[in-house]
């Protein structure tokens, strides 16, 4: 080994391998570090940016909080509708201004797992496929008759189909699970007038390019429909709530019955809670509640990776002493 190791110090002794060129190939041992890079491991400048960022979190949750808090929000939610719920009546004690928004509230219903997530149009979502949640006989098994103001006798006798089973579209079971109750709203206190109620400016603009499908089959619903545009953006948390219509006017004070005139989606099964409600809205949207967590959660993180990092500078200060 000793005389390998003499042979090559020889032959760099020799020119035969110029020492001048293999230091040249680590010449950024010899550069001087980028000044603000140099900065970046200041744990003084550490400690400031996390508390710049802290004190910014802080403010931010504050301001939610505050304007949250404003008597322009207003939200009133009914108890948990069941399959025997045929109407409930919702008091507005103030008068609300419009637009008030109507909202579906969920509870237990879980969107965010990944064999649901995934099973969706192709045609809309491409790299996903519908996988078995195709055919109307998939759909009976997972909804029985509980889509039927959706899936009618032409569907179901439909010639379109693969080994005698009719194809449905769109398919998958984020479009099968399709929350599909009708109602309507009337004020008591008024004879019953009924309320009317928009839905064509509720969803994203963008999504009418997106769910317009260019092919010739048959649908059980139109893609382009704003409740299914609506329901096909999944919710992360199991507890959540979709604008499904708007009542552009207002609302008076009085007395609100909601008629469940097809009471179809089943909670039960699913063994989940639906709820109907409404809110008033501003320029910033509806209440948004997990906006002020999320902010709170972030100024805290900051805060307390300051102080360890200003814990560890102080210790390591007084050991050097």
């Amino acid at each position: 080994m000793k005389l390998v190791k003499s042979k090559i110090l020889v032959k760099l002794r020799h020119g035969q391998y110029k020492v001048d060129n293999i230091l040249d190939s680590m010449i950024q041992q010899d550069m001087k570090i980028w000044k603000p890079g140099q900065l970046l491991y200041d744990p003084r400048l550490a400690c400031i940016l996390f508390g710049i960022g802290a004190i910014l979190n802080f403010i931010i949750a504050s301001f939610f909080l505050v304007y949250y808090r404003n008597p322009l929000y207003y939200e009133i939610i009914s108890d948990p509708i069941t399959n025997l719920t045929n109407s409930f009546v919702l008091n507005v004690p103030r008068d609300l201004p419009g637009p008030v928004n109507v909202n579906i509230y969920f509870s237990n219903f879980y969107q965010n797992f990944r064999s649901y997530v995934q099973s969706r149009p192709p045609e809309i979502y491409p790299g996903f496929s519908c996988g078995p949640a195709t055919t109307i006989n998939y759909l009976k098994n997972i909804r029985g008759d509980t889509l039927d103001n959706y899936i009618d006798t032409d569907m179901e006798n439909s010639t379109i189909n693969i080994d005698g089973e009719t194809i449905l579209n769109p398919c998958g079971l984020t479009s099968l699970s399709l929350y599909n109750d009708e109602f309507t709203i009337s004020n008591f206190d008024s004879g019953n007038e009924s309320i009317s109620l928009q839905i064509g400016d509720i969803s994203i603009n963008n999504d009418f390019t997106l769910f317009a499908i260019p092919y010739n089959k048959s649908f059980w619903i139109n893609t382009t429909d704003p409740h299914y545009r609506i329901w096909m953006h999944s919710a992360w948390l199991p507890n959540f709530k979709m604008v499904w219509g708007q009542i552009i006017e207002g609302l008076s004070t009085g007395k609100y019955v909601f008629n469940m005139t097809k009471n179809y989606w089943p909670a039960e099964h699913f063994n989940a809670e639906k709820r109907i409600g409404i809110e008033t809205v501003s320029p910033l949207g509806s209440k948004n509640l997990v906006a002020i967590y999320f902010f709170f959660f972030l100024g805290s993180w900051l805060t307390l990776t300051m102080l360890i990092i200003l814990i560890q500078v102080i210790w390591i200060c007084n050991r050097t002493k």
